[in-house]
């Protein structure tokens, strides 16, 4: 299980890894994904490497001070566009190959995912595993009213995101929605 960088992380070690035997990711990337450096800053360098290798990455070149203006503006934390750049770049070899993953798979994102787009990245991993042999059970979730930060617990996070200060009811909702959801995916 893995939330963001956590997500990209287990669902692409459990694609090259036939030791995992399945994934939940919570506001995953599709993609793997460009490092993250001190700050704000995104490193040209992949986030994972595999055996000593470094997986092929989305990138683009984006200056700190940008995502900073954007954040300011926005009145919350905003690197989507950054990745949104990356993946128009980026060819389909930065894709986690999903269908290797030798288990179930479950993917939850949001909306109104500001950090990432992580609902477009649960609609790419369940078209990949729907278009290849995937013998294993496989489900999305995508919330209307949750943040980047898409935990089945309260963090008191949502304040920083305009979702979770516009909609703090439905957000709690959500929470509790994805709770029951992954306990049952746990429990199948």
């Amino acid at each position: 299980m893995g939330i963001s960088k956590g997500a990209e992380l287990a669902l692409a070690a459990a694609s090259y890894s036939e030791e995992i035997n399945g994934v939940t990711a919570l506001s995953p990337s599709s993609r793997v994904n460009m490092g993250i450096g001190p700050g704000i800053s995104w490193v040209k360098a992949s986030s994972w490497t595999f055996k000593g290798d470094e997986l092929p990455y989305a990138y683009a070149k984006v200056p700190g001070w940008r995502a900073v203006l954007k954040s300011i503006r926005a009145r919350e934390l905003t690197f989507r566009f950054a990745y949104e750049e990356a993946y128009r770049n980026a060819g389909d070899e930065s894709m986690i190959p999903i269908e290797k993953i030798n288990g179930p798979v479950l993917v939850c994102g949001a909306l109104e995912d500001s950090l990432w787009p992580s609902a477009q990245a649960c609609d790419e991993i369940i078209d990949r595993l729907e278009k290849h042999p995937f013998k294993h059970p496989h489900k999305k979730l995508v919330y209307r009213y949750a943040s980047h930060i898409l935990l089945p617990f309260d963090t008191g996070y949502n304040k920083y995101f305009r979702v979770g200060r516009k909609y703090p009811g439905e957000c709690r909702q959500t929470i509790t929605d994805l709770r029951r959801e992954i306990m049952d995916w746990l429990h199948m």
